[in-house]
């Protein structure tokens, strides 16, 4: 081998394994630790606190920024923006089993409508919705039209592509989960102390909690006959 050959090869070999000479973003192989941050989205029924009757409507609207704000005060524009932002519903039904308030699974006892955003034309468990995007707002406005009464737990499950999954370009070593907070007026929570307990477990699930009296994705609403 040449003097010029081996040169070559080591010059090669510079650039190939040189950090400095490397494509891409180096920092996803440099976290040695991550910290855990909550992004906040926004919903709320518009027509709360009115009393809702069989047939009647709960409307609810969610407007979410490209600006993301979380619980920790950061305030961000995601690395990588997404058009199809989607949000699943879950509406369940407080019965009293055994003496114990439980939740039964009741999308089928209300009639949903879009009058802003769309279904997909793919499937997804409970209420599945996705967003209309005029940048830089996402924004939906879904009703919910009631067929029975009684005591309801409205969820809002996720909210897929999310900014819980778009980097921080500042802050590349922090995870981001995004929630749906109702205002908490919204919320009832004094209906936690009616049922005297702190946490809703699925009916005949093994104990699997749905949500607990602190979560903030979530609201009661009453159906009267």
């Amino acid at each position: 081998m040449t003097n010029k050959s081996g040169l070559l090869i080591l010059m090669v070999t510079y650039v190939l394994f040189t950090p400095a000479f490397q494509c891409g973003d180096r920092y996803i192989n440099e976290c040695t630790t991550y910290k855990n941050d909550t992004a906040i989205s926004n919903i709320q029924a518009l027509n709360f606190p009115r009393i809702l009757r069989v047939n009647d409507t709960l409307k609810l609207t969610s407007i979410i920024s490209d600006t993301v704000h979380t619980i920790s005060g950061t305030n961000y524009i995601p690395r990588n923006l997404t058009t199809s932002r989607y949000i699943q519903f879950q509406v369940y039904k407080v019965v009293m089993v055994n003496g114990n308030p439980v939740l039964n699974f009741a999308n089928i006892e209300f009639n949903p409508l879009v009058t802003e955003g769309s279904f997909p034309n793919y499937g997804g468990g409970g209420i599945f919705t996705l967003y209309s995007r005029v940048a830089p707002y996402n924004r939906l406005a879904i009703s919910l039209v009631s067929g029975q009464p009684g005591l309801y737990l409205l969820t809002a499950v996720s909210s897929g592509n999310n900014y819980g999954y778009s980097a921080n370009p500042a802050e590349p070593c922090t995870n981001y989960q995004d929630l749906h907070f109702f205002p908490v007026p919204q919320q009832q929570k004094q209906y936690w102390d009616t049922l005297a307990v702190t946490k809703l477990r699925l009916n005949g699930s093994n104990d699997y909690v749905v949500k607990s009296k602190e979560d903030p994705d979530y609201m009661f609403f009453r159906i009267n006959p």
